[in-house]
């Protein structure tokens, strides 16, 4: 079974749409969030991807 971060990867989505937070644990969630943006329904909460780039002065 692939971790949903792979799939997201491999599938080369921009979101994954989580029923809860809870759904996922918060190491595959901050996994995730290195490939895509997370949306949750219930609460409805957005969740952009970590940025790769550094801002600089």
């Amino acid at each position: 079974m692939l971790r949903v971060a792979d799939q997201a990867r491999n599938a080369g989505a921009d979101l994954v749409i989580l029923p809860t937070p809870d759904h996922l644990g918060p190491h595959e969630l901050d996994a995730v969030l290195d490939v895509c943006d997370v949306e949750t329904v219930l609460p409805r909460l957005s969740f952009p991807r970590w940025s790769s780039t550094q801002d600089t002065p």
